[in-house]
């Protein structure tokens, strides 16, 4: 997984999580997204099968955006965003909108169950896990 910000906690938690179910992870801790070299991203990314975003704004145009694109250039693999729509938002406590746009563990959790289900019907069927982008 690959997350921005203080959404590393989020990131850390989802980490023990999926460990727990035995789905191995790493987290990958983006400080900057520009400069964003693509070999750094490749470097994470070669020994596993899909990546997660983690990012606490638009999904367009940020973390997201910049990692399926080098993910559909370079390695041609799966790229799950978890972020805000495209779409206005309210004002309220960040905990309340973090949980209304997906951003609480128990969605995060289930985003990442969703894509293993869907890459593990690309891959093949011998596949026991799947390990997945975090710092």
């Amino acid at each position: 997984m690959f997350v921005t910000g203080d959404l590393i906690i989020l990131a850390l938690q989802l980490h023990d999580t999926l460990k727990a179910e035995g789905i191995s992870a790493q987290v990958v801790s983006v400080p900057t997204l520009k400069p964003l070299p693509p070999q750094e991203i490749i470097r994470h990314a070669q020994s596993t099968r899909a990546a997660i975003t983690l990012e606490d704004h638009n999904i367009i145009g940020g973390l997201g955006s910049a990692v399926a694109e080098i993910y559909a250039e370079y390695l041609q693999k799966p790229v799950k965003r978890i972020g805000i729509p495209d779409t206005f938002t309210e004002s309220d406590d960040c905990d309340v909108l973090r949980a209304a746009y997906g951003l609480s563990l128990d969605a995060a959790t289930k985003c990442v169950r969703e894509l293993l289900g869907e890459v593990r019907v690309q891959r093949t069927p011998s596949s026991e896990f799947i390990q997945l982008i975090f710092e």
